[in-house]
């Protein structure tokens, strides 16, 4: 667009590329020359240079998913030219220049730019074709503890070469040489998906021997006998004792060691061993002993242990004469037991019982209470004899040999020692009389505030020596506390033990004199007043002091010609001085200079004036104000619209009859007038130019305001507004001169701006390939009258809802120009996706060539199904690979034209079923893997 300044209207436009307007639109990269001839003919030549951004282009990289079924694609595309900044939006409904977390399938992203230039890119993601799975066969440990087990692993599916891990460490398909037990192995394919298959390990029960019965000889004889059960293992089992014998049973044996060896049906052996003694003769030892627990009782114990020789056991002890192997009532001495056992033989052992020394208490201390009632007393003991450590009772409830913080009276302790042996004793704890303080005279202040009184204390109990304490300010220490000053005083008496006792004491005053109060007053300049005091309180009668030179007098005459303040004091008869009181007079007045008028002035017609008179002196009184214009009858501010010069009169009168008078006048500034051109009727966008033609007969203007009715103002005097949202608009320009005097106008409708047509179609289907090539559009579109198609592909169609058929592969962005009846346009654009029809085949058996092998060469229109190959087509890259039932890779190629002969390192492999893979890459970039059984028929 171009503005003009200066020379002669009207002007006329013309462009390097035949356009005559102002405004030069639908432009296209390149430099422009505008001439432009005023109405005299006087010519302007200026020159522009639009420029355009590259090209918008896109490449996509994707991470295909290394485990069947998962989500760990990842896709992301990189953008050149077009305008910063881009955005991105996946067909997952994602956003950003990458995606993650993706299964198997085409992502599409739609890319905008700065200027919502659109391009479309797409994205496959792959995955092997099957999952990695796992089959297992075992055979079991020989002997409980061996180590002959064997597991072995076939892997299928997912994608070769394996790796193995057991859970044993074993990292082959066969775990060998492995006890019994769970075995589980993770299978890792070469993309690092992993199977795990768990199987356990059988064994034999352990074979175990039992000696289930042993006979011991009696007196050395040949009486002996052993008995074995055995279990476990793998029946049947043998038998061979260390003396020959080959039964569970040995009997008529002596004393002595004897082994036994027995092997199960597997060869698992086990050995065992059992001894059979000879029964010796009785033995008796006491073992265990305790003491008489208390002086001169019978709690003494003693535990007699027998040995050998043959039950059943008798005991006797002397000198108690008890039976049994633990008598439990044994004084102190020394004690004999014989035991006598089932054969007559006898043991004789001995134990020496002891006793402690008698217990007793010791009182150490006595500690007796320092006042009346304290409980600071102290008992301090300690034991004798006994079995320490000591416990204490206490009557008062303490456990330990020193108590302390006791009050006066009896204590009772009980000592109890480590066997709890007891023994009791009384102890005394004494305390003084009461101590007991009062207050025997005080005497009142003489005069409020004189601090004359006094006060004495007196005492009887507590232990001589006393002091004395008052809580006075400062302290003091005797027991009479002088000049003292009106209060509740409080004092502490002290004996030599620390203990105290208080007594409290109210010193009083006499009632204050109080001046009584006489009312202010105010007077006019020139008059008298008269005052009389009085007053209360104090003592007697009174005489009154006035200030201001007066001194004693009442009551008092005064005449001030100016505010004047009074203060007068009561004196009662024994010279206390009363309250103050102060009596205020003022004094009123009213002169011509205290009063002036104000007014704001000069203004613009139509503006407000502020109005107010100020009168400046503060001792007038109470004032009237009376305006000559009826304004009111205060001093203002009173605030008027004025449309016309003004004067403003005011009379101001006090109470005492004084009146004064002033007055201000308002003067007038002159309004502009407000005048422009501009406007105009188009499709959006509406560039709009306005000029100012307003004038003022005084000053010149100094602001504009313009309000072009769709919310957008401006404040530059001829400005250029484009208008963007179709409607009908009214525009208002405001102008304020130096004199800042304000006026407006407003042009109803002076713009139009036509609304563009709503461009929208749906594309049935989006993405498709060439064995359905055709696309169905319908039209979507508002407020359009006419329509243009182009499928990208050279064809284009003006029908309302056309479908069109593609004869190629590729991604077609499909345009729809929507024009209205006025001539505004909108266009949308779609991509539409057309893939190749890719097939794939694969035979499930074959029978190769006896006679040798060919190389894999084959010739697809030949019925010879000697070897093995896919059927495919739009193949870019090719792999083809053979497993055996083992999971090993015995054929591998990457050429299309190669296929299995059934041949492996020259020589034609058995009969059986193989396992294929194919991985395809097609002419578009996607890839495509399966497998599958393969028999070999021969």
């Amino acid at each position: 667009s171009v503005i003009v300044t200066g020379g002669t209207l009207p002007y006329i436009y013309s462009w390097s590329n035949g356009d005559t307007d102002s405004l030069n639109t639908g432009l296209t990269a390149g430099t422009y020359i505008l001439t432009v001839t005023d109405g005299l003919g006087c010519v302007f030549i200026d020159s522009i240079t639009l420029t355009e951004p590259t090209i918008l282009t896109s490449t996509t990289s994707v991470t295909n998913i290394g485990c069947f079924g998962a989500n760990t694609g990842t896709a992301s595309v990189v953008v050149n030219g077009g305008t910063l900044n881009y955005s991105y939006l996946w067909s997952n409904s994602q956003g950003g220049d990458s995606i993650s977390s993706l299964i198997a399938g085409t992502y599409i992203v739609t890319i905008t730019d700065g200027n919502n230039c659109i391009l479309i890119d797409t994205a496959i993601v792959t995955q092997p074709s099957a999952a990695l799975s796992l089959s297992l066969t075992q055979s079991e440990v020989s002997c409980t503890g061996g180590s002959d087990g064997e597991v072995v692993v076939i892997p299928l599916g997912g994608t070769t070469p394996y790796t193995y891990l057991w859970s044993n460490t074993d990292t082959d398909s066969i775990a060998d040489n492995v006890v019994a037990g769970p075995y589980s192995v993770t299978v890792t394919d070469s993309n690092g998906c992993t199977s795990i298959a768990n199987t356990t390990v059988t064994e034999p029960t352990l074979l175990t021997i039992d000696i289930v019965n042993v006979v011991n000889t009696f007196c050395g004889l040949s009486n002996g006998a052993a008995l074995l059960t055995s279990t476990g293992g793998t029946l049947p089992h043998s038998i061979l004792w260390s003396n020959g014998d080959t039964t569970a049973a040995i009997s008529s044996v002596l004393s002595g060691f004897y082994s036994v060896t027995v092997t199960d049906s597997n060869g698992c052996f086990q050995t065992d061993t059992v001894t059979i003694n000879n029964v010796p003769s009785p033995q008796v030892n006491i073992t265990d002993s305790t003491d008489v627990l208390c002086f001169g009782g019978n709690t003494g114990t003693a535990t007699a242990t027998p040995s050998f020789g043959i039950l059943q056991y008798s005991y006797m002890w002397a000198p108690s004469g008890a039976t049994g192997a633990n008598p439990t009532t044994l004084m102190a001495g020394t004690h004999f037991v014989t035991l006598t056992d089932g054969n007559g033989c006898t043991s004789i052992d001995s134990v020496v019982i002891g006793e402690p020394t008698q217990l007793s208490i010791n009182v150490d201390s006595i500690v007796t209470i320092s006042c009346f009632g304290g409980s600071d007393g102290e008992i301090m003991i300690s034991g004798n004899g006994g079995v320490p450590n000591y416990s204490y009772n206490w009557s008062n409830g303490d456990s330990v040999a020193y108590i302390t913080n006791l009050q006066g009276g009896q204590y009772t302790v009980t000592l109890t020692d480590s066997n709890n042996c007891s023994v009791n004793q009384l102890v005394v704890v004494t305390e003084p009389a009461l101590l007991n303080a009062s207050i025997s005279s005080s005497f009142d202040e003489n005069c409020v505030g004189s601090d004359d009184g006094t006060a004495s204390v007196t005492y009887v109990g507590g232990t001589p020596t006393y002091s004395y304490s008052w809580n006075s300010t400062p302290i003091q220490t005797s027991f009479t506390a002088t000049n003292l000053a009106p209060g509740t005083y409080i004092v502490t008496v002290t004996d030599t033990n620390g203990c105290l006792d208080t007594a409290s004491v109210v010193i009083g005053s006499p009632s204050p004199v109080i001046t009584n109060n006489i009312s202010d007053t105010t007077i006019c300049f020139g008059d008298t007043v008269t005052f009389v005091s009085s007053a209360s309180g104090g003592t007697g009668s009174y005489i009154y002091f006035w200030n201001q030179g007066i001194g004693i007098a009442n009551p008092v005459i005064v005449s001030p010609d100016t505010f004047t303040t009074y203060i007068v004091n009561a004196i009662d008869q024994n010279g206390c001085v009363g309250t103050s009181d102060t009596i205020k007079v003022d004094v009123q007045t009213l002169f011509q200079q205290d009063l002036s008028v104000t007014a704001t002035s000069p203004l613009c017609p139509g503006s407000y004036t502020s109005i107010s008179a100020l009168v400046t002196n503060s001792n007038t009184g109470p004032l009237t104000y009376s305006w000559n214009n009826g304004l009111g009858s205060t001093a203002g501010p009173y605030s008027q619209i004025i449309q016309q010069q003004m004067t403003y009169i005011v009379t101001v009168s006090n109470q005492c009859g004084v009146s004064i008078t002033d007055s201000a006048v308002v003067l007038l500034k002159p309004l502009p007038t407000v005048s422009f051109i501009g406007g105009g009727m188009d499709c959006s966008p509406v560039e709009a130019i306005f000029t100012d033609l307003s004038t003022t007969p005084v000053d010149f203007i100094t602001t504009w305001l313009w309000d072009f009715g769709d919310g957008g103002t401006d404040t530059v005097k001829n400005p250029i507004y484009f208008y963007s949202t179709p409607g009908v608009y009214d525009v208002t320009l405001t102008v304020t001169t130096a004199a800042g005097c304000v006026n407006d106008t407003t042009i109803p409708s002076l713009v139009t701006v036509h609304s563009d047509p709503i461009a929208g179609f749906t594309a049935n289907p989006l993405i498709t390939d060439l064995q359905s090539p055709t696309v169905s559009f319908i039209n979507q579109s508002f407020d359009g009258t006419s329509y243009l198609w182009d499928f990208a592909d050279g064809q284009t169609t003006s029908l309302t809802d056309p479908s069109h058929t593609y004869q190629d592969t590729g991604t077609f962005y499909v345009s729809l120009v929507v024009t209205n009846q006025y001539g505004c346009t909108n266009e949308i654009i779609t991509p539409i996706v057309v893939n190749p029809h890719y097939t794939f085949q694969v035979p499930n058996a074959f029978t190769p060539n006896p006679n040798g092998p060919s190389g894999g060469q084959y010739d697809p229109t030949s019925l010879l199904n000697d070897v093995f190959y896919p059927f495919a087509d739009f193949v870019q890259d090719y792999h083809l690979m053979i497993f055996n039932r083992w999971g090993e890779l015995i054929f591998e190629s990457n050429d299309i034209e190669i296929g299995w002969d059934g041949y492996l390192n020259g020589t034609l492999v058995q009969q059986d079923v193989y396992v294929w893979k194919v991985t395809i890459t097609y002419t578009d970039g996607s890839e495509f893997t399966k497998a599958g059984d393969l028999t070999l028929i021969r």
